[in-house]
């Protein structure tokens, strides 16, 4: 328990200078923060020795003296997922695999409750089908999916009952489907769901409407004119408003870039943000406000040849500012926010700093890093952003990790080349790999 305190503990990373030992990194033990409480002091971590031990830890982050919980599933079982519920209680989903005949068939999945209180473990739900959570558990109830099926879990009387059916019949349509995401609005209603094949369906008066991902039946030409393929066009992230109304989809194909786009049930369609040369990556959205009670964006997040965030919303422009006022050139997000969206879990890192977590307050205007394993400071070798022009006098990016050389010291030159320039790039991160041969006096 010492050991576990001491490896999660708040604190400032250290300035001491280590050589960085390649290996030793790739062999780390895999720790991850997962979630924020609702109040935003405590976070849930996850670590994996990659010797078959798991546990997860609560651990205070307002006060660093209260000893951290261990949570140790029963032997054999893997997590597949952990979320805070309300009222100070977590639940956790486990799968464990057995053998039949010597081949991992006999998968049982299983749901637990853990109380932060008293400690202990309650077993709530278990199947032989594959499941996962949907939505986030309150005090009454949560959410979980299972053979294209939505059902509720009441944690009162332990009963479990059908709230959506998502069969093919549902959609009027001889297609199967495989579902990969379900929200579920403000009445615990499933009001969307994308399938493996990019397919969105919302739902509205009941009635389940069909946005395909193709969107050969909405956008017939791009901004030129020219005839769109349906394997040219690709949605890679959705996002339901909270009433489902309407939908954020990034989609790519539809332009020369990738570009944030919202459809309401009716197929409308309208342009939110496109940038004219690189494609966005992710955005996020913010509470709803309480002039309108709607919900609206608040960042946009791409890569030029540094991490870009365009903040549509104040309290994400003060968040950016807080994050990377301390690091240049820093890449962040967002894990998980308490209730009131002013307790923000990120990732971030940087060239020279190593992926890791922080802790920002930003009423406050509190950043606290959150130190993990192998977070001693390195004398990493800075990235320099070059700029070269193609024949076609196009500006490419490209990005070369130099050596800290002695006076008259010369060093060796690796170009690790790639596809791209589109959709195959490279961005400014921690690239453990280009740092290791910069300690061997070869630049990439």
């Amino acid at each position: 328990m010492k050991y576990i305190f001491s490896l999660f503990a708040l604190a400032f990373i250290s300035s001491v200078s280590i050589a960085f030992d390649l290996q030793q990194w790739l062999q780390r033990d895999q720790v991850e923060a997962l979630a924020l409480s609702d109040s935003g002091s405590s976070v849930l971590w996850y670590r994996n020795d990659h010797q078959g031990g798991e546990t997860l830890t609560i651990q205070s982050l307002l006060n660093p003296n209260e000893t951290a919980q261990s949570i140790l599933l029963p032997s054999q079982e893997q997590l597949v997922s952990a979320q805070f519920g309300s009222n100070d209680t977590l639940v956790i989903h486990s799968r464990r695999i057995g053998l039949i005949n010597d081949e991992a068939n006999n998968e049982t999945q299983k749901l637990y409750q853990f109380n932060l209180s008293n400690k202990k473990l309650n077993f709530l739900y278990q199947s032989k089908e594959r499941l996962h959570l949907v939505g986030q558990a309150n005090l009454t109830e949560l959410h979980f999916m299972q053979t294209n099926k939505l059902w509720r879990y009441q944690l009162n009387n332990k009963k479990v009952s059908l709230v959506e059916d998502f069969s093919a019949a549902s959609f009027n349509s001889n297609i199967n489907h495989t579902i990969s995401e379900v929200f579920l609005n403000e009445q615990s209603e499933a009001c969307l769901v994308q399938t493996q094949q990019h397919q969105v369906f919302l739902k509205s008066d009941n009635n389940w409407q069909l946005i395909n991902s193709k969107l050969e039946a909405l956008v017939k030409r791009d901004e030129k004119g020219n005839q769109l393929t349906s394997q040219s066009i690709k949605v890679m992230k959705v996002l339901p408003s909270d009433h489902c109304n309407h939908v954020w989809l990034i989609v790519d194909g539809l332009a020369d870039t990738a570009g944030l786009y919202r459809m309401d049930s009716r197929h409308n369609i309208e342009l939110i943000y496109r940038h004219p040369h690189y494609d966005l990556t992710s955005f996020s959205l913010n509470n709803r406000s309480e002039k309108n009670n709607q919900q609206s964006l608040a960042a946009i997040y791409f890569d030029s040849k540094k991490p870009e965030v365009v903040a549509t919303h104040q309290l994400m422009a003060d968040l950016n500012a807080l994050v990377t006022n301390e690091m240049s050139n820093a890449h962040w997000q967002v894990i998980d926010c308490n209730n009131d969206n002013s307790i923000f879990l990120l990732s971030r890192q940087s060239p020279t700093d190593k992926p890791h977590f922080v802790w920002v307050d930003v009423n406050n205007r509190v950043v606290k890093p959150i130190i993990e394993q192998n977070s001693k400071s390195n004398n990493f070798a800075p990235t320099e952003i070059i700029h070269t022009q193609n024949f076609t006098k196009t500006d490419l990016l490209s990005y070369l990790v130099m050596p800290k050389l002695k006076y008259g010291q010369k060093a060796s030159l690796m170009v690790r080349i790639h596809g791209g320039p589109a959709e195959v790039r490279d961005t400014l991160r921690f690239d453990p790999e280009a740092q290791w041969l910069a300690q061997q006096n070869v630049a990439t």
